[in-house]
């Protein structure tokens, strides 16, 4: 990923300006699809950790309960731009590695709003393998990365699903 873009991405997505924030995360739409379109570089899983720190902060820095459940679904529909479910995946698997890093700086004000995130993501999650007709290597693919991060019991906090 170019380090101007992603630092752009960063710098955008964290503003303190819901309009400039609404902007980024449209902009972010736009060239996921192109980038994942063109197919010339695949994602690494360092490019997508970089989106989630910026995609993250997008979401604390958003106030009121209406305008935060319309970001988690904006954010959590982010998984269907990619042109591949390998790409989609490793999406998703970057989204529940962010929250486990940064759930624990969650302060009491923000726990509600991260919660309601996570549970649209993981409905997207599934909205994305019924796309795929329920194949068995799609679910099974998203079971792992799920076992992986989200439902991994030995470390307290990454039960958080």
């Amino acid at each position: 990923m170019n380090t101007a873009v992603e630092a752009e991405f960063a710098r955008t997505l964290a503003a303190n300006d819901k309009k400039v924030r609404d902007q980024a995360v449209e902009k972010l739409r736009e060239w996921l699809s192109a980038r994942s379109s063109a197919a010339k570089t695949d994602f690494s899983e360092e490019d997508m950790l970089k989106l989630w720190k910026g995609l993250f902060y997008c979401m604390w820095m958003c106030d009121k309960p209406l305008i935060q459940e319309e970001l988690a679904d904006e954010i959590s529909k982010l998984m269907h731009c990619f042109a591949t479910t390998q790409t989609a995946l490793l999406f998703i698997d970057t989204f529940f590695q962010t929250m486990n890093r940064e759930w624990f700086g969650l302060d009491q004000w923000r726990v509600d709003k991260f919660m309601i995130f996570v549970r649209k993501f993981l409905n997207q999650c599934f909205c994305l393998v019924k796309k795929l007709n329920w194949e068995d290597d799609a679910i099974s693919a998203l079971m792992k990365v799920l076992k992986k991060t989200a439902i991994c019991l030995r470390e307290i906090g990454r039960a958080h699903v």
